[in-house]
């Protein structure tokens, strides 16, 4: 079998599951623009969290003008080594991206639980979800813009002025529409407006403390103004 055929029908060993199991574990999911990388930043200035480090076939790139870190932005592994742990069940969760291959090793989950740490990544949602049916408990949190306008705002931000007509930016905005449309239905994911940092980190560490989002109703008024703004634009 072939290492494509063997990421499509992937199954992480009893082990592995068991090790999930007995994790603890953050996710942060959310639409682009929504401030994942700035809130994980933030969560992990508090000694509880430890960033999971995912493994990847493709080679270093620069990011924001500064080159990737082995073993710290990602480990950078072969192809080969990657397929050895596609063989060994050894990945929590593995993907094919565009023929490169990112995966959650079992032993980076294990690391961060023999450090007693609560294991923490930005992730998109169908990673999320194959983390939820290993473990139902999982925190999956998925983070909202305050409004429409402070979204658009910060994609200016990211990407310069907005066209709409721009198929990169069509493509942002059909995953947007996917991803809301999925979460805005799956009482699993907790959702947390990000309009100020310090309030954003505080609604996180409730959710760890066992509290749900107290903006929940907040938040589905804000899915639904985000739903029909994209539908007239995807």
């Amino acid at each position: 079998m072939d290492i494509e055929e063997a990421i499509k029908k992937y199954t992480p060993s009893d082990e592995v599951v068991s090790l999930v199991r007995s994790s603890e574990l953050l996710l942060i999911a959310g639409i682009v623009g929504a401030g994942k990388d700035t809130v994980i930043r933030e969560l992990l200035k508090d000694d509880r969290f430890q960033p999971i480090v995912s493994h990847t076939t493709r080679s270093p790139r620069q990011n924001h003008g500064v080159m990737e870190v082995n073993h710290e932005d990602y480990h950078f592994v072969s192809l080969d080594e990657a397929a050895e742990l596609v063989r060994e069940r050894a990945f929590v969760e593995v993907k094919n991206n565009h023929g490169n291959i990112y995966g959650t090793s079992a032993h980076e989950i294990q690391s961060i639980k023999a450090a007693g740490k609560i294991a923490t990544t930005d992730i998109d949602i169908k990673g999320v979800m194959e983390y939820l049916e290993l473990k139902a408990d999982t925190k999956a949190i998925f983070l909202l813009p305050p409004s429409v306008d402070t979204w658009l705002s910060r994609l200016e931000r990211r990407y310069g002025e907005l066209d709409y007509s721009d198929p990169d930016l069509k493509k942002r905005f059909a995953t947007a529409q996917y991803e809301i449309t999925h979460i805005k239905s799956d009482p699993r994911f907790i959702l947390v407006i990000n309009d100020d940092l310090a309030t954003t980190v505080d609604r996180i560490l409730k959710v760890i403390d066992g509290e749900r989002e107290a903006t929940s109703e907040y938040a589905g008024a804000i899915t639904e103004h985000l739903l029909e703004f994209l539908s007239q634009r995807v």
